[in-house]
């Protein structure tokens, strides 16, 4: 057995590879989880979900891939602080785009007469969430790439979990905003 020793510069260079495997992986959980989530609470499968989840499952691939083409731009710089912190910029980001993403992908898809009523300025205010997330697996990024970890595996396990809790963070709190502001009509 051998034991390859990546190079802070070999690493760079697969990023795009390493993100669009990564964003595969959460792109497959996306509707494997939603789909056992929304069998099990309906027991029947309804077709009009399907657009907005399986785009996103598509996605998630490009997500990581742009992802990683922009932190292997990260490489050049000399400065580890300036380095950990573009790393979360970046993340940060690429969570927000992907929030944006799968707002507009619903809206799009299933609720395209949201935009019709007064209320559309305050739906996209809960996507504030997904900054937080982006910082959060930055910093997971920059821990394992420092471990010994599969950082591929890793990665891609702390994606998944921190995509599902912030999405049920940005659903509690849409469900909020709709509450307030239908109780005001």
């Amino acid at each position: 057995m051998t034991t390859r020793k990546d190079t802070t510069e070999q690493h760079y260079y697969r990023a795009p590879l390493n993100g669009l495997i990564i964003g595969t992986i959460v792109g497959a959980a996306w509707p494997t989880v939603f789909g056992i989530l929304h069998v099990r609470e309906t027991l029947v499968l309804a077709p009009k979900e399907y657009p907005p989840v399986f785009t996103m499952s598509l996605i998630f691939p490009l997500i990581g891939w742009l992802t990683g083409l922009w932190e292997r731009k990260v490489y050049t710089c000399e400065d580890p602080k300036k380095r950990r912190l573009k790393t979360k910029i970046i993340g940060a980001a690429m969570a927000t785009f992907a929030g944006i993403l799968m707002f507009s992908t619903r809206l799009a898809l299933v609720d395209d007469d949201l935009l019709l009523n007064i209320k559309a300025a305050i739906h996209p205010l809960p996507l504030a969430v997904f900054p937080c997330a982006g910082l959060a697996l930055s910093d997971i990024g920059i821990r394992l790439k420092n471990s010994k970890t599969p950082f591929i595996l890793s990665m891609g396990i702390a994606s998944v979990i921190i995509l599902f809790i912030t999405v049920a963070v940005w659903f509690y709190i849409f469900g909020i905003t709709e509450l307030s502001l239908s109780s005001h009509s």
